[in-house]
């Protein structure tokens, strides 16, 4: 599958290549999403640049942490999801790819009729006590 990679530590446009690498395989209680949008936050850029407060990012990494798209594969024990479900969810890393893996912990789902940023704030306001 297609992913752009951070193959080094320097300027964010600069050390980012589209690569091919292998494609996630499904697990117990897991989803593999097929990623419609991937948000690339500040902390994306700190993380590239090798300026975050962690510093523990191995290269070459995938970037990119807010993840949208349909699921196409669920793993034994998942409820509440079906194939073709719209999710929008956080990852640690990992979400500037043609297909993501996700824990279904960490995936909120999608009303179909609002728009997937616009129920990604809300699904987060939410979580926070803040909707």
């Amino acid at each position: 599958m297609k992913a752009l990679v951070a193959k080094a530590i320097g300027p964010f446009r600069e050390v980012l290549e589209l690569q091919q690498i292998a494609a996630p395989r499904i697990e117990d209680k897991c989803v593999i999403i097929a990623v419609e949008s991937c948000g690339i936050s500040f902390p994306d850029v700190l993380r590239v640049e090798g300026r975050h407060v962690t510093k523990l990012w191995h290269r070459p990494f995938v970037p990119g942490l807010e993840v949208c798209g349909r699921v196409i594969e669920i793993g034994l024990g998942v409820k509440g999801i079906k194939l073709g479900d719209r999710v929008f969810g956080a990852a640690t890393q990992g979400g500037l790819v043609e297909f993501f893996f996700a824990s279904k912990i960490y995936m909120w789902f999608q009303k179909v009729s609002i728009p997937m940023f616009v129920q990604g704030l809300n699904s987060i306001m939410e979580q926070r006590g803040m909707g």
